[in-house]
């Protein structure tokens, strides 16, 4: 049998970086092969619990999402640190979620794996989750190791501030449609999260916002408690339908480091 250098292996095997078929084909092939057609495969986890047909909650509802967690963690828990990417959606059943146990174990143990480059919550709303669940959602987004954080229309309390969501050397904010509510008073000052509002290194800030009116996101976003982290703001995209002239002035001044700013077609509105 012929021996390949490792070095050749791997080349060989990230040219199929997006062949799943290939991949799983090469992981057994021998063990020599397996760590980087593993390193491929499982670079993404995806969690959306999903309800039955008429969406009923029911009281068992739960049981099967964690039991699928528990599974992961029990079958699979060795393949957790090629995870690179972790994307949540609340679904069609999200108490599933907010009340899931096996998801506060996935999230510790990729904490402790601390090999996260990406996080993306989609459909959340903040105010329903437990507070242990927040806790540990905040520690998976302060990782130092994740780069990219994307919020998909997820309701967040004006209360919460905005660096809650990334971490000390996060680089990118993708703010999709999320909608900002509430008049900025914490109902409970432990619900917020535990993290503390250390420096922050975002530089690219990236808003899309349709349909709906974007001068509270814009408040939220120039508050002047995250003045600091706003400033220091270098590349701001904004890809919006409609937004008011004030607003646009406001978000623009209160990011004094801009160096590249971009603008999608959209509606000027004065107010």
């Amino acid at each position: 049998m012929t021996f390949l250098p490792q070095e050749l292996i791997d080349i060989v095997i990230d040219h199929a970086h997006e062949q799943p078929e290939t991949l799983r084909a090469c992981s057994l092939v021998s063990s020599t092969w397996r760590p980087a057609a593993q390193f491929h495969l499982h670079q993404r986890v995806t969690l959306q619990p999903k309800a039955g047909p008429t969406h009923a909650r029911a009281p068992n509802s739960y049981l099967g999402f964690d039991e699928r967690i528990s599974t992961l963690l029990s079958t699979a828990s060795h393949l957790l640190p090629y995870t690179r990417s972790l994307i949540i959606r609340e679904g069609a059943a999200p108490w599933l979620l907010r009340e899931s146990l096996g998801l506060l174990t996935l999230l510790e143990r990729l904490v402790s794996s601390a090999t996260l480059v990406e996080v993306q919550l989609h459909n959340v709303e903040w105010q329903y989750i437990t507070s242990p669940l927040q806790h540990a959602l905040l520690r998976v987004l302060s990782l130092r190791s994740v780069q990219d954080v994307s919020l998909v229309e997820c309701y967040i309390p004006k209360h919460v501030p905005w660096t809650k969501f990334v971490g000390p050397e996060t680089k990118k904010l993708v703010l999709d449609r999320v909608k900002v509510y509430g008049d900025g008073v914490d109902p409970n000052s432990d619900s917020s999260g535990a993290v503390v509002d250390a420096d922050r290194k975002v530089d690219t800030l990236s808003i899309l916002a349709f349909e709906q009116p974007t001068a509270r996101l814009v408040s939220w976003i120039t508050h002047p408690r995250q003045a600091k982290h706003t400033q220091c703001l270098k590349s701001l995209k904004l890809y919006c339908d409609r937004i008011s002239v004030d607003p646009l002035n406001k978000l623009v001044k209160a990011c004094a480091s801009l160096e590249h700013l971009r603008f999608e077609p959209f509606l000027f509105r004065c107010e």
